[in-house]
């Protein structure tokens, strides 16, 4: 059996207990210990007074009140001012060329990279996304207060294009709400597959402009060259030289090169057109967001929890300084 009753409950006792009958109650305690009570006893009835004490009940109070009023504040003011954000992605295939390029050269041999980042400036330019805006009703109250130019910068930055690997990219849009977020990604998955065909159709139709253009002018070449070659024939007795045949016979060879290149431009110009060339094709298609990606509510009414209790106990601090201060200046 203890002499004495055990310190750290006496200390205890004195720092957390308070009022005119703290020391009746400590000696009441060092009495019934001494009559061979336990130290468990003791305890057990110093706990006791320390929570059923006025001083206690006030601290309890102090980190009760602050941390439930802030978690109530912050829970009323995420769910007004911090709306859920909704995530809707798509999933696209880069199908190459359906035919052989033994048999047809594709019209393009641009990497995805680079294919994708033209595209993808194409549709995020103002012009585009003025339009999604306007058709889907997006951003209604921002659009009431804030420059379009404003607008469509938060509809950019709310766009999300990521190369999964050199075959696929995903396209993601994020909304306030789910379906919202999936139907304004269904629409940029199909921007991205007709502005793929269309450039290429582009191409294919430039492409066969330019050499059509080209073989015209070896056709005048050629022309102009042959009744130069009749000129000097006739001046010559029929004998031309080598320097006089070798350009003509240049400009044959160029005229086949470039005949070869325009039935090549056609046929692939073709495949474009029946969409049998390199193409998009989405293999994940937009789903409705069943959660939010954001923002994290829960971390929010925890700091405000956290906040609240910091406050608590800061009063706390203050209230015992106060009083041991009072106390001192009545002695």
């Amino acid at each position: 059996m203890a002499s004495r009753p055990p310190r750290l409950a006496e200390w205890l006792l004195h720092r957390l207990t308070s009022g005119p009958r703290r020391e009746a109650i400590i000696g009441d305690l060092h009495e019934q210990f001494g009559r061979r009570r336990s130290a468990v006893w003791y305890w057990q009835h110093a706990i006791t007074t320390i929570l059923v004490g006025d001083a206690m009940k006030q601290r309890f109070l102090w980190l009760v009140v602050p941390t439930v009023v802030t978690a109530a504040l912050t829970v009323t003011l995420s769910h007004y001012f911090m709306p859920a954000r909704y995530q809707s992605e798509a999933l696209v295939l880069v199908v190459p060329q359906m035919v052989p390029e033994t048999y047809v050269r594709a019209t393009t041999n641009t990497h995805i990279e680079n294919r994708l980042q033209i595209i993808t400036q194409q549709i995020l330019s103002r012009t585009r996304l003025q339009r999604i805006i306007q058709d889907f009703g997006l951003y209604p109250e921002l659009s009431k207060t804030t420059a379009l130019e404003d607008v469509v910068e938060r509809m950019r930055s709310s766009i999300r294009v990521q190369i999964v690997n050199g075959e696929s990219f995903r396209v993601s849009f994020i909304a306030d709400d789910a379906r919202m977020a999936m139907r304004v990604t269904e629409r940029l998955t199909s921007l991205f597959i007709e502005e793929n065909l269309r450039d290429r159709e582009v191409l294919a139709e430039g492409t066969n402009q330019f050499l059509t253009s080209q073989i015209e002018d070896v056709r005048r070449q050629i022309v102009e060259k042959e009744a130069q070659l009749h000129g000097l024939r006739a001046t010559t007795s029929g004998e031309l030289s080598q320097a006089d045949v070798l350009p003509y016979e240049v400009l044959k060879d160029n005229y086949k090169a470039l005949l070869q290149k325009q039935l090549d431009a056609r046929v692939g110009a073709n495949l474009e057109r029946r969409q049998i060339g390199q193409q998009f094709k989405i293999v994940d298609p937009p789903r409705l967001p069943e959660a939010p990606v954001g923002p994290s509510k829960a971390a929010v009414n925890v700091g405000g929890s956290l906040a609240g209790l910091a406050f608590g106990v800061m009063m706390i601090g203050v209230t015992t300084r106060k009083k041991k201060q009072a106390e001192a200046s009545h002695v």
